[in-house]
């Protein structure tokens, strides 16, 4: 587990996830879902076939055209130990953010937050309803907040290591390009 994240309060976040966001061009969307993966990416309806995705810089740049890439980590806990049936979503866009409703569907949750300078918001789907949508643009660090409220609800906690993370990921096409 990193040192740089404790509890996954806001402070345990500030130093490094809005940095983070700001490397990468682009929105940048991070979920935790307890929806399995296979039903989750069938949900999205991206391609048939997953990809092994090193890092967040490749899970930027490798996406096919029109498709954005989607994908899925397992999620841990303080204890830095894998929480059963959760799984970290990464993507550079807002598919993910924009179907939370529709992939929550049976049951299941999900929740998450995007960021690109100049907008941010933080939602929450549980059993095929979005719960809550909050616009985050006006805090000094939407990142931090949107994290720690991630934490405090699920128990996953997001590290820098999230930046060379392994990811199961399909291309998702994009409506209108």
């Amino acid at each position: 587990m990193s040192t740089l994240v404790k509890g996954g309060t806001q402070a345990d976040y500030s130093d490094w996830i809005l940095p983070l966001f700001e490397k990468y061009d682009g929105m940048l969307s991070i979920l935790v879902t307890n929806v399995p993966p296979r039903t989750f990416f069938e949900r999205l309806g991206g391609t048939a076939s997953t990809v092994s995705v090193n890092g967040l810089s490749s899970l930027s740049m490798l996406g096919p055209p029109r498709c954005v890439l989607v994908g899925l980590t397992p999620a841990t806990g303080a204890d830095g130990e894998a929480l059963d049936g959760w799984s970290m979503v990464a993507e550079f866009g807002a598919m993910t953010m924009i179907a939370a409703a529709g992939l929550s569907a049976g049951g299941r949750e999900v929740m998450g937050f995007y960021y690109n300078v100049g907008a941010a918001a933080f939602a929450w789907a549980i059993d095929g309803s979005k719960v809550i949508h909050y616009d985050l643009t006006q805090l000094e660090d939407p990142c931090s907040f949107a994290a720690a409220l991630m934490t405090a609800n699920t128990g996953v906690l997001l590290t820098p290591e999230l930046e060379h993370a392994t990811f199961e990921a399909i291309a998702v096409p994009v409506p209108g390009l």
